[in-house]
């Protein structure tokens, strides 16, 4: 194992910068194999670059995969669930592949990466912030099974939303702990901020009508409709 920039170049240091590209460390030690296999995908794609610190996907080698994954819904890509999703988590943002690549989100557009278990999205449910996603989003928070984690990637203007049975959320958050730290930090790079009370939700006719179709399927009660209609209407 040795020490080697995001592009795959050798260093003598972790502070060293390349000679070669003038990349940082890659964040890890690399064995040769792994190295080699980088350079030759840097080369290909042209080398990473330092970016300035609203591009820190730039500055350090990002290579996590989760697999196993159930894709619930609110990428504008695609509108329909679906099983056996893998999230690859790369330098050029989060990439998401069935038998082929689904879509990805750059890391730019990203600013928001939360993992949470069940309790957790039941309440961010119920208060409303997954309305864009529908049917899915709600069903979920009906699910007891603690060690069930949902992956939320926030963009702009939607929230996009995974589900992984195979691992607890702390383990997940752990993994990407280096990831969710650096979008906490910087927020993607939007030339505006963006919070959650601030992101674009859908019109207030429409979400009274996917919550009317989430109270005749059952996965929504008649007092958790009346309060969030009373919600609504104040904005109409």
């Amino acid at each position: 194992m040795g020490l080697y920039c995001i592009n795959g170049h050798p260093l003598s240091s972790e502070d060293e910068q390349c000679s070669t590209c003038g990349a940082p460390y890659a964040g890890r030690k690399l064995n040769k194999l792994a190295a080699s296999g980088l350079r030759k995908v840097r080369e290909k794609k042209g080398f990473v670059q330092p970016g300035s610190e609203d591009e820190w996907w730039k500055a350090t080698l990002i290579s996590y995969r989760l697999g196993f994954c159930k894709y619930l819904g609110g990428h504008p890509a695609r509108t329909k669930p679906k099983d056996g999703v893998t999230l690859l988590f790369t330098n050029d943002g989060i990439v998401v592949s069935g038998f082929k690549e689904l879509f990805r989100i750059p890391w730019a557009d990203i600013t928001e990466l939360a993992v949470e278990g069940s309790s957790e999205m039941q309440r961010r449910v119920t208060a409303g912030r997954l309305l864009t996603i529908g049917v899915f989003a709600f069903a979920a928070k009906k699910k007891s099974v603690e060690n069930h984690s949902f992956i939320t990637v926030g963009m702009k203007e939607t929230e996009v939303l995974f589900e992984n049975e195979k691992k607890a959320p702390q383990a997940i958050r752990a993994q990407l702990a280096p990831l969710i730290a650096k979008i906490n930090a910087y927020g993607g790079s939007q030339t505006e901020s963006v919070t959650n009370e601030t992101r674009s939700e859908p019109d207030a006719v429409e979400q009274l009508k996917k919550l009317g179709e989430l109270r005749d399927t059952g996965l929504l009660t008649i007092e958790e409709f009346d309060a969030k209609k009373a919600e609504l209407l104040k904005r109409i």
